[in-house]
């Protein structure tokens, strides 16, 4: 009976876990590499390949794109972009007080992808970068405010597991709306790759052309912009709109070191309403992604 009870106990424990947060949450970073991968020209797959086969922990680009250890640790300022609170809009690729941001990161590995004089090694690394950023960057509380850590120090209590604002985007927004992932499946990872992929398979199919022209035109920091207006919207319920600046609450502007975190009630109903703007971001960031890597890899690329 020990070992049954012990047994229960730890699915129990893990059933109430809250996951760690990364943008998108793995799988979302994978389902993201699996729409850009579909979406390459065949010189630019072909080349994709060899340089895969360089990497000694991965061999597919949409599982490498699940990597969460060795970019936080070494590279964490390059996941965000920090802005002031009173700042409208991204208008450039400034890092503003940072030396380096997102916006950053992926311009200067983009460089080093399509940079051939560069040995084979630094370009897949460049290249599983790449992959990461340009999800990170689509993730709209990637855009937002040092003072509250992107909503990692905005609460949450009710609906899903996560226990924060930034880990709602992460991580529920992603397994209970995009992917609809039911309780066994997220208690025992059950299917995950499978789950990303058929994500990946219907979001490709509900594309237009005239969708993804619009989304390769746009400017790096752009790509930001719209994150960014969608962190500020009230329907985020991440700041409060004041005088045009976004304040932590209705009565502080920021929230000092140690000032007392506010918590927001999830709802199904948030979860729904967010879930097709999740998804169109997560298209948006797998066109631009493969935009990047047939512009670095194929030299006859012509967008459409």
């Amino acid at each position: 009976m020990s070992r049954i009870f012990s047994f229960i106990l730890t699915i129990g424990l893990l059933m109430f876990a809250t996951p760690s947060a990364h943008a998108w949450g793995k799988y979302g970073h994978v389902t993201i590499c699996e729409i850009s991968y579909r979406l390459l020209t065949e010189p630019a797959r072909a080349r994709l390949k060899v340089l895969m086969a360089v990497n000694e922990e991965y061999t597919s680009f949409n599982r490498a794109c699940l990597e969460e250890d060795a970019f936080p640790r070494v590279r964490s300022e390059e996941h965000f972009l920090n802005v002031p609170r009173d700042q409208v809009a991204i208008t450039d690729m400034s890092c503003g007080a940072a030396s380096k941001c997102v916006l950053s990161a992926i311009q200067d590995d983009f460089g080093k992808l399509g940079d051939t004089s560069l040995d084979d090694a630094t370009r897949v690394g460049a290249l599983i970068a790449l992959g990461h950023w340009v999800g990170d960057v689509h993730q709209p509380l990637h855009i937002s405010f040092a003072d509250d850590r992107g909503g990692n120090s905005v609460d949450k209590r009710g609906r899903c597991s996560a226990d924060n604002l930034h880990s709602v985007w992460d991580n529920c927004i992603v397994e209970d709306g995009v992917f609809n992932m039911n309780a066994i499946e997220r208690l025992l990872g059950w299917a995950r790759f499978t789950k990303a992929y058929r994500a990946a398979d219907r979001l490709i199919a509900e594309l237009d052309p005239a969708s993804i022209s619009d989304w390769q035109a746009a400017e790096i920091w752009e790509w930001a912009d719209e994150s960014y207006q969608l962190a500020r919207a009230p329907v985020t319920e991440y700041c409060v709109l004041k005088d045009n600046s976004c304040w932590y609450d209705a009565d502080r502007e920021i929230l000092a070191p140690g000032g007392e975190k506010r918590t927001i009630q999830m709802t199904q109903a948030y979860i729904d309403l967010q879930t097709p703007i999740a998804e169109e971001r997560m298209q948006r960031a797998g066109v631009r992604l493969a935009h990047l890597i047939n512009l670095a890899l194929d030299p006859d690329y012509a967008p459409e």
